[in-house]
């Protein structure tokens, strides 16, 4: 089964979810929008969400981050719940979407790219940025892999520390553990997939 994601992380996030939820809906996309819900958010909110066409996906309990970075890093530091959700193997594929996002045209073809298809989004204004943005992923869920993506916390942490940033996001991680990313070229989606 294939399906669209998001995550809903805080309930500052939930109006995003609704319209990208409609986006979806607006363009004929092909497959549905999962909502991964944290386990901070209040049940009731599942059942407005299944109200309005979205299936839910509670997550496990949330990925641990140091203190330090949790208070530093604003609103990233309630996004690590992403991590979960490259295990969810009742899907053979799902495409990421992060809830700030609207879609103007129909991308059910992301669904034919490889897993961990994504951008480099920002070249515009850096052009020489090579990492991938997490804010749109092509995810093939594998058992135990939020486990090992997990446990690249400290190389992420080493990296964002070796430029002098205090923030820490799911994003880091990500780059952490698929290192790789920049030089595979396959995996590179036009930047118009994920814009600001």
């Amino acid at each position: 089964m294939n399906a669209y994601i998001t995550l809903l992380s805080t309930l500052d996030y939930l109006p995003g979810v609704l319209v990208l939820h409609a986006s979806l809906r607006q363009v004929d996309a092909a497959y549905p929008l999962q909502v991964a819900v944290s386990t901070s958010i209040p049940a009731h909110v599942d059942t407005l969400l299944q109200q309005k066409g979205m299936p839910v996906i509670r997550l496990p309990a949330s990925i641990d981050i140091p203190a330090v970075f949790q208070e530093k890093s604003g609103h990233w530091s309630h996004t690590f719940d992403k991590l979960h959700l490259f295990g969810l193997t009742a899907f053979e594929k799902l495409v990421y979407l992060d809830s700030d996002m609207m879609v103007l045209t129909n991308i059910d073809e992301l669904f034919d790219k490889p897993h961990m298809s994504a951008v480099a989004a920002g070249r515009m204004v850096h052009p020489t940025w090579r990492r991938l943005n997490s804010g749109l992923m092509v995810i093939q869920p594998e058992d135990g892999l939020p486990d090992k993506m997990s446990a690249a916390l400290e190389k992420a942490i080493s990296e964002v520390q070796a430029i002098g940033s205090q923030y820490l996001g799911d994003q880091d991680i990500i780059n952490a553990y698929y290192h790789e990313w920049p030089s595979l070229k396959n995996l590179h989606l036009d930047e118009g997939y994920n814009m600001f």
